[in-house]
């Protein structure tokens, strides 16, 4: 880096972002589809953001979940931070659909940061170096398996750490009644086996139409009903044909297809190949 830059390190690729400063920039960006989280390890910042005025101190964590426009950004002379940040595509591949991690996502979509003591900074510190040391060795033979694995893994240790923080009363004082709706249709896909895949069943099960229900769940987390439910049951797809002996056609039947054919159709729809084809590539 040059002398005079607020930046002392900076990588980022199409699907993670690591910076880390010394002091605030003159324009802070806006960043759209990617999950951010930022640290103050000193000073302090102010920003508005969505007309709602911010401010951050040492050992807070800010999330931005939404899209991140900061505007009126103000930092004290001697802050220091860091910035973390995921695309909403990595986000997809690697986020397993649980009704326990979205509760720390309702929380924080009210709350936008949270303040860690010391101890707990030193964890993700070390949480932090690891991540970093990895994803930026972009030569190791399997980068992008390593880098969905400690996205994946972060995910986890931010939400055990929030978890601990937070607790389950704070978050469900948070939660809203579009919320709460997002929450249940989480629960229900979470625990359902095997998952039904009409946006219809889950309507009936939480007394909404499906339309409502979509509207809802695409309103809060950004995806709509059907498409959480395809990527909950590819994933059971996935597991199944790379870690069971079953065969294609149990598979089929325990997953609850009609017939093979109309699984050879989904199956190719969303993962570009035939069952055999990608049992096959898997091993």
């Amino acid at each position: 880096m040059q002398d005079g830059s607020s930046e002392k390190f900076l990588f980022r690729n199409d699907d993670f972002f690591i910076c880390e400063f010394v002091s605030l920039p003159d324009n802070v960006p806006s960043v759209v589809d990617w999950i951010i989280v930022g640290l103050c390890m000193r000073g302090s910042v102010r920003m508005r953001m969505d007309d709602k005025d911010y401010t951050f101190g040492r050992n807070d964590i800010i999330f931005a979940l939404n899209t991140y426009s900061p505007d009126s950004v103000i930092a004290s002379p001697d802050f220091e931070g860091r910035i973390m940040g995921c695309s909403r595509n990595l986000i997809k591949r690697v986020v397993p659909v649980t009704a326990k991690l979205w509760d720390k996502a309702f929380y924080l979509y009210r709350n936008m940061s949270v303040h860690f003591d010391d101890d707990e900074i030193r964890q993700i510190d070390q949480c932090y170096q690891y991540v970093k040391c990895l994803v930026t060795n972009t030569d190791l033979l399997y980068y992008d398996d390593i880098l969905r694995c400690v996205a994946q893994s972060h995910i986890y240790h931010m939400a055990s750490l929030l978890d601990r923080k937070i607790g389950t009363g704070a978050i469900d004082r948070g939660v809203q009644s579009k919320d709460f709706l997002c929450k249940e249709f989480f629960e229900l896909l979470s625990s359902t086996r095997p998952r039904p895949r009409s946006v219809s069943w889950y309507g009936e099960q939480l007394h909404k139409t499906p339309k409502y229900l979509s509207k809802v769940v695409k309103e809060v987390s950004g995806t709509t009903a059907s498409e959480w439910i395809h990527r909950a049951v590819v994933a059971d797809i996935v597991d199944m044909l790379k870690n069971s002996s079953k065969s294609i056609k149990e598979i089929c039947n325990e997953l609850d297809f009609p017939n093979l054919s109309f699984f050879g159709r989904y199956v190719h729809t969303h993962l570009g190949m035939s069952p055999k084809e990608f049992r096959s590539k898997m091993r």
